[in-house]
């Protein structure tokens, strides 16, 4: 099984590495270089199944996450990551970018284990504020 997962270092020395999630490629390049331009390091999956591949290769500090996926949505990624049995995965925050803003499903969200909600389209400023209140609180 071929996985499509980006581990391009942006640099090694910046403050916390994030896994980005997201089917859009152009939305992951938002994602990836506003938080790079804010410090972050960044690595990008383009669905769930291939960021659960990812966190077998590399220790991160936060995920970024879109819901609407294929394969593996958002929702079975926050499972998945909430219900696994390393530690350093399972207690990760995650933020969850989505056009989803109905106040059920984030119930829903909040209670598989999603710990912060931004709505698309993406505030920059918002974004960057958002993960290092993530990363911070961590």
């Amino acid at each position: 099984m071929k996985f499509n997962f980006n581990i391009t270092n942006t640099d090694s020395n910046r403050k916390a590495t994030i896994l980005v999630v997201d089917d859009s490629a152009m939305v992951r390049y938002l994602i990836e270089t506003t938080l790079a331009s804010a410090g972050f390091c960044t690595r990008s999956a383009s669905d769930g199944e291939a960021a659960i591949a990812a966190m077998r290769h590399e220790k991160f500090q936060a995920i970024v996450t879109d819901l609407e996926m294929p394969r593996v949505t958002g929702a079975e990624l926050i499972k998945r990551v909430r219900n696994h049995s390393d530690p350093t995965i399972y207690k990760l925050p995650i933020l969850v970018v989505s056009h989803v803003t109905d106040k059920i499903e984030r119930a829903r969200l909040r209670f598989l284990g999603a710990d912060l909600f931004l709505p698309k389209p993406i505030d920059t400023r918002t974004l960057i504020a958002t993960t290092n209140r993530l990363v911070t609180a961590a």
